[in-house]
């Protein structure tokens, strides 16, 4: 990100790393390491992800999460620590969203 931070997935253990520029790891999402089911929103660190597999870096350095095993894309907001659900309705398919418009 612009800080100089590295993220990192860990797809097994459902969560996102944070390494500082002075080489510390934090976690940063899922503390728990316990499998998430896409839909929970808030805290990042009590959040569960489930298999994420690919992340990117927006303009305001949020931390965006293909959160692969429950078909669900997330943003973790690396300012205010939280989660939020940008698309995915937690399963496979199509169907009705129900998702407040997001920016």
């Amino acid at each position: 990100d612009s800080a100089g931070n590295l993220y990192i997935l860990e797809r097994n253990g459902h969560a996102l790393r944070q390494v500082d520029p002075a080489g510390r790891i934090y976690t940063v999402v899922n503390r728990s390491g316990r499998k998430g089911n896409g839909l929970e929103e808030g805290n990042a660190l009590d959040i569960g992800l489930n298999g994420p597999k690919h992340i990117c870096i927006d303009e305001d350095d949020n931390v965006i999460i293909a959160d692969a095993e429950s078909n669900t894309v997330r943003r973790y907001d690396a300012e205010e620590k939280t989660i939020v659900r940008l698309a995915g309705i937690g399963k496979s398919g199509f169907g009705d969203l129900n998702l407040p418009a997001r920016e």
